[in-house]
C-alpha cells in the first residue's frame, strides 16, 4: 500500500529546510488517494522568513524511498535546478557519464549510468574507443584505431613493416633491411635477383667467370691471360712471313722463298753473252793476236733474229803482244760488217738490248773471222752471263756464267739447252 501523504510531507519538509520552495505562508492540500480518507483542509503553516543560516543545517535528510513493505517508491535522481525552457519532456542529456531524461514535469532525472567502457554522448551511452597507445586494430567499438601502410601489418595494435622479399634474392626489403646478399662476383639486379658479373675489364678473350667468354682470338692466335697472342705459323716452312710480323727463316744466298715458303735456287736469268779467247797467250806459238770477233747475234727458237750485240758491257782486250791493232771492243757491236776486235787472250761481254733475256731453245751465233774469212783460226769459248759484272768476278765460272760451247773456230751457232736453267 502506498503512502502519498507521507511522501508529500517529507517533500514539504525538505523544501522548507532548503528555503527554496515556498514564499510566505502557503496552504498545501493533500488528497488521500485511498478510498476512505480524504484530507480537504489540512494546512501546514510554514515560516518563510529567511532563516539564520549560521545555525541551520542545510543538508537534506535522507529520503526514505521504500515503504515498510520494501516496495520502491520513486526514482530519487531528480535535478531541480534546470533553467526554465531547458528541459523538454523526453529529451536526454549527459551529466558526466550519466544519461539524464527530462520527465513530464520538466525535471531531469538520471536514467542510466554508462559503464567504464562506455561514453555518454548526446544523451546516449555509446562505446568508448580504446585507442590510447594504439596505431591500428580494433578500437573495441567495432571500429579501427588506424590503418597501416601497404607494406605493414598490424601486430599488437602497432603497425609493423613487413619485408617484401617474396620471389627475390637480394636488394632492399622495404623496411630498411635487405632480402639477402649475393655471392662474391655476383651483383643484385633491378629485379632483386643475384646475377653474375662478367669479369672482362682489360680482357679481350677467355672465360668471363659467368660461363661466357670475353672474346675470341684469330685463328693464328691463342688466349693467354686474357690477351690474344699471335702464334707464328712456321710448321714445315723454311722462309717467308710467319703470320705474326716475323719470318720463318732466311734462305741461303742465291736462293729464294717459293709460295710454299720453301727455299729454292731460282733459275738463272741470262741477260748477255760472254765470249772468251782461248789464245795461247804467246805470239811466238800462235803467231796471231787471238780470235777475231765481228759480232754476236741472238735468234729465237724459230730462227728469227732477236738482235745483235747492242751494248758492250765489259771487255778485256790484250794489245801488248803480236802487234794487235784491232783492240776496239765496239767493233763487235751491231750486225757483222767486216770489222772485228782481236781478243788477244781477253774477253768480251755484251747484251742484246734493254730487258732482253736469253731462254732455252734460243740460238747464239758468234761471228769470227777464221782463215777462210781472212782471219786466223784461233779457238774461243761462248758463255751465257747473268749480269754485266760477271767478267770481272773472280768466281765467275761458278756464280754467273754458264758454258754454252768451247773451242770453237770461225762463225758458230749454239742452241741454248734447258740444262742452263
Amino acid at each position: 500500500m502506498s503512502h502519498p501523504r507521507r511522501i508529500a510531507l517529507n517533500a514539504v519538509a525538505l523544501c522548507a529546510l532548503l528555503a527554496g520552495c515556498l514564499e510566505g505562508g502557503t496552504r498545501v492540500g493533500f488528497t488521500d488517494v485511498d478510498d476512505d480518507d480524504v484530507v480537504d483542509d489540512t494546512v501546514v503553516q510554514i515560516d518563510t522568513a529567511t532563516p539564520d543560516t549560521d545555525d541551520l543545517d542545510t543538508t537534506p535528510p535522507p529520503i526514505d524511498t521504500a515503504d515498510p513493505d520494501g516496495d520502491v517508491m520513486v526514482d530519487t535522481a531528480v535535478d531541480t535546478d534546470t533553467a526554465a525552457g531547458e528541459c523538454v519532456p523526453g529529451a536526454r542529456r549527459c551529466l558526466g557519464n550519466i544519461v539524464e531524461e527530462c520527465d513530464d514535469d520538466a525535471r531531469w532525472r538520471a536514467v542510466e549510468a554508462c559503464g567504464a567502457a562506455a561514453l555518454c554522448v548526446n544523451g546516449i551511452c555509446g562505446c568508448q574507443p580504446l585507442c590510447d597507445g594504439r596505431a591500428c586494430g580494433d578500437d573495441g567499438c567495432g571500429g579501427s584505431c588506424g590503418e597501416c601502410a601497404a607494406n605493414e601489418a598490424c601486430l599488437g595494435s602497432q603497425c609493423v613493416c613487413q619485408p617484401q622479399c617474396a620471389g627475390v634474392e637480394c636488394g632492399p626489403d622495404g623496411c630498411g633491411g635487405v632480402c639477402g646478399t649475393c655471392a662474391p662476383g655476383d651483383a643484385c639486379n633491378g629485379l632483386g635477383q643475384c646475377q653474375c658479373v662478367s669479369q672482362c675489364n682489360g680482357r679481350e678473350c677467355g672465360d668471363d667467370s659467368c660461363g661466357g667468354s670475353c672474346g675470341t682470338c684469330a685463328d693464328n692466335e691463342i688466349c693467354s691471360f686474357g690477351a690474344c697472342e699471335c702464334v707464328p705459323d712456321c710448321d714445315g716452312k723454311e722462309c717467308g712471313f710467319d703470320g705474326c710480323g716475323g719470318t720463318c727463316g732466311q734462305c741461303p744466298q742465291g736462293q729464294q722463298c717459293d709460295p710454299l715458303q720453301q727455299c729454292f735456287t731460282p733459275p738463272p736469268v741470262y741477260r748477255g753473252v760472254y765470249v772468251e779467247d782461248r789464245w795461247s797467250n804467246n805470239c811466238n806459238t800462235s803467231g796471231t793476236p787471238g780470235a777475231d770477233i765481228d759480232g754476236v747475234g741472238l735468234f729465237d727458237a724459230a730462227g728469227n733474229l732477236i738482235g745483235h750485240y747492242a751494248q758492250n758491257l765489259r771487255s778485256s782486250i790484250g794489245d801488248t803482244e803480236c802487234g794487235n791493232n784491232d783492240d776496239d771492243p765496239d767493233a763487235a757491236i751491231g750486225a757483222p760488217d767486216g770489222t772485228s776486235v782481236s781478243l788477244e787472250g781477253g774477253w768480251l761481254l755484251g747484251r742484246f738490248g734493254q730487258g732482253v733475256t736469253i731462254e732455252a731453245g734460243m740460238t747464239v751465233t758468234v761471228y769470227e773471222f777464221d782463215d777462210a774469212a781472212g782471219g786466223t783460226a784461233d779457238p774461243y769459248a761462248v758463255y751465257l752471263a747473268t749480269n754485266p759484272n760477271c767478267g770481272n768476278n773472280p768466281n765467275k765460272y761458278t756464280t754467273c756464267l754458264f758454258l754454252l760451247n768451247d773451242l770453237l773456230f770461225g762463225t758458230q751457232s749454239t742452241v741454248v739447252p734447258s740444262s742452263a736453267f
